[in-house]
């Protein structure tokens, strides 16, 4: 939101572009005025305007005032509320009470101010009526006032217009004045210049070119006037020209360039040429303004001091070999070959910096000593020094210089040759060959070098170890000193290391000084020279004995595993013919219920033709499996087979299947978990037996029993009574209660106890 001191300091920039303070009174601003004071019936009619600090009055009827302070104007309220203000009584309105303009001279009473409003409404100050008595407007005096307060806001702005134009009329005039000067200045200094003065359309049409063109170009000005400006340009160069003028037109500001023009004689004048815009008031683009100078001489000049250098950067951008010039203690030149050896995007990533900080810190002071001798005149030896790439890798470099003058200035030219590659490759020969050598030393096989004629140039410890010889021993020694006679395999194993070629492995003996022998496994590989010449032989030496002990019990075993694999089979068949033929149901599962054996009796109880494979969950009710009283289903977990499975064993479980087609049949079930040795459960197995014609036999023996003439009891091993029949409880007379749990001795006669 606008504050109120940027209102006001925008109300003051607007009353100030009016111009209107501390002016001479005008005829028209004073009959307003007396007019206002006039239509209110009041003796003071005024025009005022508010300054910063004062109300000033354009006009004053009654009153012979030009201004009064600010903090006690009456019209600065009328300024602030930005609207008429009617006073009737100011000695009855607190604000102007005090007012030194009411309790002293001129005493007044009453006021009314009418804004004078900008048309950007800005109020400026007031046409404003005043008297020393109380007093009052009506709808009508009021209106009037508005319109003449619209007239007073009418007659300032075209004061201002007038004043506005009488100054624009001054300034054409002025600049009317000044531009015959200025061109009257242009004319004398381009008719006298040695350059080429030319003054050109937007469009690069030539509107005036200076006489020096007849010296500079051997050409004739006014032959020039309405050819375009590209006409005198190299061919090649029109096109620099017409880029150059473009962002002069655009507005960019001068531009300066270097081109080749032609002389009236054929030849070529090269051209510093500056193009600048002549731009109107407005900002519009009204002429180009262009002056050529001749540098052929200065051109000419660079070129042939350029040669020798052109000739020496173009042999130092074809070296391999990085090349970085420093200068004051900067780069000034890096080749390409610089930049890729350091990372960089190109040469320019390296100009600006100083070669020692691409030296490894470790060689920096050296680095830093070897420039200083060089631009002394003296002369350094290679140095291999580490260098940081600018990506932060390191590079190993072979740095040789020279003093140079670059430009004219001394410095020292840096050959910095990369042996990256070479130093890692004689690092890695290096590496290769201690792991060579510890290998050699530590292998627990056997391994010597010989010559070509079988003598043993070194061996290893293992070998030494094998054939019962220290290492130094074995220099020298012929290999067929070392054991029994060559066998027709030695014959060629040397036969082929002569040819140069590699051995596959033979058996070879060999002889211990103590006279015990060891066998071996001996085979050889060539080494050759850089010519591929056979420089040498590589024997491996494999002690075989208790590998061939081994093989021979391994033997063995995998005879007795043989026959123990036949008993075993044998068993299998024994007990695959005694599970199909018994009359015992026989059924097993592995871990995850997978049925694994299902035998011939277990077949004939559920009617099935073959081997079944059901999931588990699905056991109960594809076999028809009841409970004891053959009429409720067994629940999944309630199956032998799932309880053994799961519980770990099962006991005298009686269910009952009703195979399709089939009668219904009692089995008694037993069967446990199946485990490995580690006591993980790996299966299940369960017996059935067919219980049904013992169950019907128990039957009729329990009908009988209980209904049969006979007195009868079921005795435990120790006569006591279990149960007794009806009978027997009326051939004795006693309840049932005086018999169970009782020996039946209790009821015989004691002379026929020991007989029964």
């Amino acid at each position: 939101m606008e504050t109120v001191e940027a209102r006001e300091a925008q109300r003051l920039n607007a009353l100030a572009a009016y111009s209107a303070l501390d002016t001479a009174p005008e005829p028209a601003f004073d009959d307003l005025a007396a007019a206002a004071a006039q239509i209110a019936g009041v003796p003071y009619g005024m025009v005022s305007l508010l300054d910063e600090h004062r109300l000033w009055f354009k006009a004053a009827t009654g009153l012979p005032v030009e201004q009064v302070d600010r903090d006690i104007a009456f019209c600065a309220h009328t300024v602030a509320a930005d609207d008429v203000l009617i006073v009737p009584d100011a000695q009855q309105d607190p604000r102007f009470a005090d007012n030194p303009l009411v309790t002293g001279p001129p005493h007044l009473r009453f006021y009314a101010g009418f804004p004078l409003r900008t048309s950007a409404g800005h109020v400026l100050g007031a046409l404003c009526v005043l008297g020393p008595h109380p007093t009052d407007l009506d709808t009508g005096q009021r209106r009037l006032l508005q319109v003449l307060a619209d007239q007073v806001m009418s007659q300032l702005e075209l004061r201002r217009q007038a004043a506005e134009q009488g100054q624009a009329r001054r300034q054409a005039t002025e600049l009317a004045e000044r531009l015959a000067r200025s061109e009257q200045r242009y004319r004398l200094l381009a008719e006298h210049a040695t350059d080429i003065v030319s003054r050109l359309a937007p469009d690069g049409t030539v509107l005036y070119v200076s006489p020096s063109l007849r010296t500079v170009l051997g050409g004739d000005p006014k032959l020039e006037i309405g050819a375009h400006a590209q006409d005198r340009a190299h061919p090649d160069d029109q096109g620099l020209l017409d880029e150059a003028m473009r962002p002069v037109v655009a507005g960019d500001g001068p531009v300066t360039l270097t081109l080749r023009a032609r002389h009236a004689d054929g030849s070529c004048r090269w051209l510093e040429t500056t193009l600048s815009a002549l731009l109107a008031a407005d900002g519009s683009l009204l002429e180009l303004y262009s002056t050529a100078r001749d540098v052929t001489a200065r051109i000419q000049a660079d070129q042939a001091r350029e040669e020798p250098e052109r000739r020496h950067r173009e042999l130092v951008e074809q070296t391999p070999d990085a090349i970085l010039v420093q200068v004051d203690g900067l780069i000034t030149f890096a080749n390409g070959a610089a930049a890729r050896l350091f990372k960089a995007t190109g040469p320019q990533d390296l100009v600006g910096r100083a070669v020692a900080d691409l030296a490894d810190p470790v060689n920096r002071q050296q680095v830093l000593e070897r420039l200083r001798i060089l631009l002394a005149g003296g002369s350094v030896p290679t140095l291999r020094q580490g260098g940081r790439r600018l990506d932060g890798t390191w590079v190993t470099v072979d740095a040789s210089g020279s003093r140079v003058d670059f430009g004219g200035r001394p410095g020292t030219q840096n050959v910095l040759r990369d042996v990256t590659d070479q130093q890692e490759a004689a690092a890695a020969i290096l590496l290769s060959e201690q792991q060579h050598r510890s290998l050699f030393e530590l292998s627990p096989v056997g391994l010597l070098e010989s010559d070509l004629e079988g003598r043993i140039i070194r061996a290893n410890r293992a070998f030494a170890a094998l054939v019962g010889r220290s290492m130094e021993e074995l220099a020298g020694v012929p290999m067929r000193d070392l054991g029994a006679p060559l066998l027709p395999g030695d014959h060629r194993i040397a036969a082929r290391a002569l040819a140069g070629e590699d051995s596959p492995a033979a058996a070879r003996t060999f002889v211990r000084p103590d006279g015990t022998s060891v066998q071996t496994s001996l085979s050889s590989a060539v080494v050759r020279s850089a010519n591929g010449t056979v420089e040498r032989i590589v024997v491996t030496v494999v002690d075989m004995t208790e590998r061939n002990t081994s093989r021979a019990a391994l033997e063995g075993l995998v005879t007795e595993l043989q026959v123990a694999r036949a008993e075993a089979d044998q068993r299998t068949a024994l007990l695959d013919a005694v599970l199909e033929t018994i009359d015992v149901g026989v059924v097993a599962c592995d871990a995850a219920g997978r049925l694994i054996l299902f035998n011939r009796a277990t077949r004939e109880f559920h009617g099935l033709p073959e081997h079944p494979d059901v999931d588990p969950a699905d056991w109960a009710e594809h076999y028809a499996l009841r409970a004891e009283d053959g009429v409720t289903a067994l629940e999944p977990d309630q199956v032998p087979l799932y309880r053994a499975l799961v519980e770990g064993h099962v006991s005298d479980q009686h269910i009952t299947v009703t195979p399709t087609g089939l009668p219904l049949r009692t089995l008694r079930v037993d069967g446990r978990a199946l485990r490995d040795g580690d006591g993980h459960v790996t299966g299940a197995v369960v017996a059935m037996k067919d219980v049904t014609e013992l169950r019907a036999s128990e039957q009729r023996f329990r009908a009988a029993f209980q209904n049969g003439p006979t007195p009868m009891a079921r005795l435990d091993p120790d006569g006591t009574v279990r149960d007794a029949n009806p009978a027997l409880r009326r051939f004795l007379s006693v309840p049932t209660s005086r018999l169970l749990g009782r020996r039946l001795t209790d009821r015989v006669h004691p002379d026929d106890i020991t007989p029964l």
